[in-house]
This record gives C-alpha cells, structure tokens and sequence, in this order.
C-alpha cells in the first residue's frame, strides 16, 4: 500500500509552507518493509525529530522496556538503528536522507535532522530471526537499498517510493541531445525522454574535448528529472562537450550519450539592471543579468539617484551579478530612479541603464491576486513578501477589469476574491509571526466592497482576523447595523467597537489598522496619513501570525463580500502606497503561465512580443528568468508573436526581465513549489 498524508494548517502554525509524508508498506515477500518520506519546507532552519515510540512505560502490557533493546550504528555508508525483541523479532531502519541524521537509540527513538528544507527518507525491515544486512547503491534522494532481495528507491519523476525486486538492467543511452538556445554565457540543453517506467533521472556531464570520460569530476548537473538542462556561468566564444546518462531507481546508470559539441557566442552587448531593492533605508541590492566587472561596478561614482539621494559605497556579491550600495537620503514611500554609467561586463562591454525602485521600511506583505487566474483561491502562492505558504480555502479569484476596487489614492486591479461564507473563507499564514508591542506599530489595510444588488440588512458582517482562527484574535471589518457605524475593530470576538460610516452596497472601502499593544486606530477611506483615524478600539491585537477572511452574510448561500489588495506592514505609507511589485499582466499584454513538470518549475510567456510592443519592444528581444539571488536562470532571444518556455529547474524564481532594442521591463513573479 502506499500514502501520502499531508500535514495541513499545523505545520503552518510550526512555521513550515509544507509538511508530507509519504508511506510504502510492502509485505509481498517475505519479511516487510516500511518506509516512510518526510518532505518539509520553510524558509527559516529547525531542528526536525523523526520519532519512534517503542512502548508506554507507565501502562502494563505495553512497557516494552525489558523486552526490547534498541541500538544504533552505521553500515553501507548511511546510519541505522535496530530494535530486537525477546521473541527473535527485529526491526531495522536505515536513514538514507539525509546521511547526517543523528540517531538516539532509547524509548522513544529519535532520529534529529537539522536545516530549514529537508527530506527525511528512513526505510524500515520488520521480521523475525538474524537482522539483515543492506547494500545501498547511491546517495540520498538518488540512492536504492536492497535488503534480503528486495529494492525500494525513490523515484523522481512519479514522486514516489517504489518497492520491488530491482533490476541491474541500466536504462538506454539517452539520444537527442542537442543546444535548444546558446547565448554568451550560457547553454540551454535538450534531449529525449527515455522510455524506462524505473526512470528516476538523468545526468550532465561536461568535458574539454569529444572523446572527454564521465566521471564525477566532470559532472556538472546530476538529479535533473526533465530532460533539458542550462549550463550557466560560462565563458564567452568558449568550445564545450557534453554527454547525458539516465538512472533508474535501483541506480543503474546507462551508457553515456555521443558528444555534443556546443560553442558560446560572442558577448557584445553591456549590462543592464535585472531589479534593484531597497532593503533598508541606507541600503540598495542592485541585481545585473549577467556577471560584471568588480572595477567598474564597486565605483560609487558609476551610480546616480534621483532626487537628491546620495551613494557613498558600492560591494559586489558572490558571483559578481549583485552590488550592495550604501546610501542616504531615501525617504519611505517615494518613487525614486537608479541610473547607471560606464558599468562593464567580464568581456569588458559598457552598459548604460535606469530603474526605478520605492523604499518601505520594515516588512511588507502585498496581495493583490493579479497573477492569479480565475477560479479557487485554494493552492495559490502569489503575492510579495516572505509568505509561509499557499492560500487556503474555497474562495474564488474573479475578474474586476470592468469595475476595479479603487478609492483615496489605492487602486485595485484587474483580479479580485469573492469570499465564500464562514470563519475561514481564504487563510494565509506570515513566515513570522508578529508580536504587537507597546512602541512599534503593524498596519494592516485592505479594499472591500459589497454587491450593488445584495440587500445588506441588521447583522450582516465580514472581516479580516489575524490568524487561521477566528475566535482567539482580533479582526477588522465590517458589521451591518441600524444607525450607521458600521465597521468594527475588535481584539476578542466579545470585545468590540464600532464606528466609521454607514456601509453602503457597491461602494469600495479602504479599510487602515494600527496596531499597538494598548490601542488600534481604524482609518475608513483616510485622506492622509495625518487623517483623524475614524475610531480607536482599546486594547489591540496580541500577535499577528497570518491572516483570515471571515464572510458572515446572514444567509450562508451568499458571498457578497469582494476584497483586493491586503497589505501588510511597518508604516502607514506601506499599506497606503500605491506601489506595486510589477507584475506581468495579463490583459492585452500576452500571458504568463506558471506550473511545473516533473517537479521543476516552468515559466511560458505567450505571445510576448505582440502584447508588449506597444511599450516599445520591436521585432525581437531578450526574456531572461532569474531566481532570488538575482543569478539568470534561463534566457532565450524571441521574435515577434513568438511563445516562449523558461526553466527554473527546481531552483525557485524571482522576476523575468524582457530586454528590447529601445525599452525593457521588469516583471517580479513567484511560482508555488
């Protein structure tokens, strides 16, 4: 049998964005075998505890103490544990992912993993009689363990364990293999897909001449479970050779392919700025799309700010695409451009370019569903800021071009979320979770608008609550009543105030939170920050884990309630700018289409070059794709009308930038695992 058990809204709150297990159960021969596949993601470190209880020490017949004994050691280069019965039984567990688990051999048995994305594969014989021995082809996620004849390995391109007999039949030579795209610096390769059912992967391998040897000294890519693969970070108008190889799931690997010889083009053109942020207020990380001189770009005098911000220091990052600047004079919430001059490549060619960035200070939360396509909001992870994970919940994402939410300066856009009834209509979690305090302020805003043709009445009510809950925090909305005074701020769901205007169907709301420990101010369309908050609610939240959207329409057959752009953040001028990451968009300027194939993550530009021609790109022009350390990991050349596939190849994006002959765009993106 086999399970994949997903871990939910808890390791949300344990501050993970995904928790799985996967679980093999196999007892078609013989002894059994048990393994099991812990698959977690987060963006922070933790300490991670795969635990096995042996027995209940307190309660008769089930202290195992006296009848079991439980050790611990290493054999084919994983470590293991073993627990022996009185009655000849065993059981026998082998971590195979990742090697560097530390293994406590006592009741319970704890096997501590350390890291912030970990997978923790452990597989388990259970029998009777002289504990078995394994031999174990491979290492961690691409290893197999054979134990008394049978095999179990993981296999990528199903996203499984698979148990069985094993085979030592390797897969075909892959054929095929041929350079999808070149540019400078860079090679895109492609080849056929085997056949193989036991398919787990292929390799990449690289070398100086036709007749080169593979060996793990010139393997430069290994795992890859799509048939394709970009070589990045290489010389210009250098000669290269490849050759692929395929892997099954019991680890045999095939006869390598025929060479193929490959030469980068000539690099004549500068370079240009791939995004800039402002991480603090004295502090710019300017990313480039292609590696450049330290000179050049460590020269603060090669850099200008508009508006009078002054630059005093420039240091490149690792890999020489990034350049941290050191500046003063930035003020939160103004548009400012960042001009650059006489910045050379490594080939030594000049690039003249300007970008435009917006300060904030502290965090900033932004979601304003534009990159969603209509439908259930359940899955999705957009949105900017550090996120824990998808949304969940069974509100839609619908289209609003015809009427957007927009009111006191903060426009909505083209995408919006119809809430569906009850305490949890849509929740997200932060990837922190924020305590409110006596002197530093969270601010939370958002757009709200009822249906023009929906008769709101006495106890009608939507709001925002603080967390996947609904009766524990605060929340800011909306409540229907006689009298006016609508809208509600509470930290407890039986203590609340009430104020603000009456609500009105079909009107759009700017609803504004602070939040202090001792006092929330509640702004309902402010004109300014200076704007008289439209009434205080006392005392304010405790803490701000996530948030949740509660629609308590009378009728729980309705969903008046449409919401746009939550924001939240450090300051009035985060939640209240107009600024936006910029996102492709999807109206009359082509499509960006977002998924993933066997794991990896895949971009498609569609008809990129009709739609955007109206902003100055001509016949043709460069679309390059880059993950968060501004490192660029696809770029093709695309002529008009043209549609354009990208890999990030399981590494993670951050924006795409398409470069034309006159004008460029900067586009940020984020793709769910």
């Amino acid at each position: 049998g086999y399970a994949i058990v997903d871990g939910g809204e808890k390791y949300l709150q344990l501050g993970c964005s995904s928790a799985k297990r996967h679980c093999l159960v196999d007892f078609s021969a013989g002894g059994g075998i048990i393994s099991t596949l812990d698959r977690i993601r987060s963006t922070n470190s933790h300490t991670y505890t795969w635990q096995l209880n042996v027995g209940d020490t307190e309660s008769d017949p089930y202290d195992l103490g006296d009848k079991i004994t439980i050790s611990e050691g290493a054999e084919a280069g994983v470590p293991y544990f073993l627990l022996e019965g009185n009655n000849n039984g065993y059981v026998k567990g082998w971590v195979l992912e990742p090697a560097s688990a530390s293994i406590t051999a006592g009741d319970p048995l704890k096997v501590d993993i350390e890291g912030a994305n970990v997978d923790i594969w452990i597989v388990m014989a259970i029998g009777s009689g002289a504990s078995p021995v394994a031999a174990v082809n491979g290492a961690g996620m691409q290893a197999s363990i054979t134990i008394s004849g049978s095999s179990v390995a993981y296999s990528a391109t199903e996203d499984r364990i698979r148990s069985g007999s094993g085979d030592n039949t390797a897969p075909d030579t892959p054929t095929g293999l041929a350079a999808d795209s070149t540019s400078d610096h860079m090679i895109v390769l492609d080849w056929n897909d085997n056949p193989e059912s036991d398919l787990a992967s292929y390799s990449v391998y690289r070398g100086a001449s036709s007749d080169f040897t593979v060996s793990a000294d010139n393997r430069v890519a290994a795992g890859l479970i799509a048939s394709s693969y970009i070589d990045r970070g290489l010389l210009a108008a250098t000669e290269y050779y490849y050759k692929i190889a395929a892997l099954d799931a019991w680890g045999n690997e095939s006869t390598p392919s025929g060479a193929l010889h490959v030469k980068t083009e000539t690099d004549i053109t500068g370079p240009q700025i791939a995004m800039v942020e402002a991480v603090r207020a004295d502090s710019l990380i300017v990313v480039y799309n292609e590696q450049i001189d330290r000179t050049t770009a460590q020269n603060p005098g090669n850099y200008e700010i508009s508006g009078g911000a002054s630059i005093t220091d420039a240091t490149a990052g690792p890999g020489d695409t990034l350049v941290a600047l050191t500046v003063s004079g930035i003020s939160e919430g103004t548009d400012y451009t960042l001009t650059i001059n006489n910045i050379e490549d490594i080939s030594g060619n000049i690039g003249s370019d300007s970008e435009a960035f917006v300060y904030f200070y502290g965090f900033r939360y932004v979601e304003s569903f534009e990159q969603y396509s209509a439908g259930s909001i359940d899955g999705h992870n957009g949105g900017d800021g550090p996120w824990l994970g998808p949304w969940s919940g069974s509100s839609s994402v619908i289209d609003v071009s015809t009427s957007p939410l927009s009111i006191s300066g903060v426009d909505g856009g083209s995408r919006a979320l119809r809430v569906s009834w009850g305490n949890s209509g849509a929740s997200r979690g932060f990837a922190t979770e924020y305590s409110i305090s006596e002197t530093d302020p969270i601010y939370i805003s958002y757009l709200l608008r009822g249906d023009a043709d929906y008769d709101f009445t006495e106890g009608d009510a939507f709001w925002i609550h603080t967390s996947s809950g609904n009766w524990d925090w605060g929340f800011i909305g909306m409540k229907n009543s006689s009298g006016g005074g609508d809208f509600i701020a509470s930290n407890y769901y039986s203590s609340n105030t009430k104020g603000g205007p009456a609500f009105e169907a079909g009107t759009t709301y700017l609803i504004v939170a602070r939040m202090v420990k001792d006092t929330m101010s509640m702004w309902i369309n402010p004109s300014s920050k200076s704007a008289e908050p439209s009434f205080y609610h006392t005392p304010s939240f405790k803490k701000l884990p996530g948030i949740s959207l509660t629609n308590r329409a009378k009728d729980r057959n309705e969903t008046p309630f449409v919401v746009d752009r939550i924001v939240a953040g450090k300051s009035y001028a985060s939640v209240t700018s107009g600024y936006d990451p910029k996102w492709l968009p999807t109206k009359n300027r082509g499509k960006l289409h977002a998924g993933t194939v066997g794991g990896n993550q895949m971009l498609r530009i569609a008809g990129v070059h009709n739609a955007v021609a109206v902003n100055g790109f001509k016949d043709k022009a460069q679309v390059l794709l880059f993950d968060p350390a501004g490192r660029c990991l696809d770029r093709k050349i695309a002529n008009k009308g043209e549609s354009l596939l990208l890999q990030a190849n399981g590494k993670g994006c951050r924006f795409v930038k398409i470069i034309g002959r006159d004008t460029q765009k900067t586009f940020r993106i984020i793709l769910a695992e």
